[in-house]
């Protein structure tokens, strides 16, 4: 199947972006807010069909849709960018499959489940403390990893009822990096020599 690229609408000044499984969100303009934009309904995974009324930012297609995936973007529904409330002064943005996180001039904020790109149930940007100073995001599935300047890592899940928690991890060394995967991990030591991998807490 092809498929055609397409402008996003609405968008300028773009300074980060972040792709998750069912969205993708930027960090936009002078006060480095994020946009977002992507499925209607992260929980149902479809994008708004040609028989749906569309809501405000979307605009109404008529194209065959495969697993929540126009089949021509050209003709199929056009998610426009959304402002997601509560985030302003944004540095760093990292998004799982129904979440993003970020950190910035506010400290550590999360959002999800559907946020502010979805217009059937919007969740308020949440004050995540734990991720304050990190200094690198990872997210997939409903979970975030934060990389802190001394080295250590911060778990941050979002829970069924739209909040979330947040624990830092034991027993590991100094890291440089961290990348989050479906189910699992991996980070790098901060001298280069070694991967540590592991399971999401569940």
């Amino acid at each position: 199947v092809k498929r055609r690229a397409g402008r996003v609408p609405g968008l300028e000044d773009v300074v980060g972006i972040a792709a998750g499984e069912n969205h993708t969100c930027a960090i936009v303009g002078e006060g480095r807010q994020v946009w977002c934009w992507g499925l209607l309904d992260a929980a149902t995974s479809r994008y708004l069909n040609a028989e749906e009324r569309a809501p405000p930012g979307y605009t109404r297609g008529s194209a065959r849709v495969e697993r929540g995936i126009p089949v021509d973007p050209a003709l199929g529904a056009t998610p426009a960018a959304r402002r997601s409330p509560g985030t302003t002064g944004i540095n760093r943005l990292s998004c799982g499959s129904a979440h993003c996180c970020a950190t910035g001039d506010s400290g550590g904020t999360c959002f999800g489940l559907g946020g502010e790109f979805s217009s059937h149930r919007s969740q308020p940007t949440r004050e995540v403390p734990a991720l304050s100073n990190a200094i690198q995001l990872s997210s997939r599935a409903l979970v975030t990893y934060g990389l802190m300047p001394d080295g250590g890592l911060v778990f941050v899940r979002l829970v069924e009822d739209g909040t979330f928690e947040s624990v830092p991890i034991a027993g590991l060394p100094s890291m440089r990096s961290v990348a989050a995967g479906e189910i699992h991990a991996c980070a790098l030591t901060a001298d280069g020599a070694d991967i540590w991998c592991w399971k999401h807490a569940q």
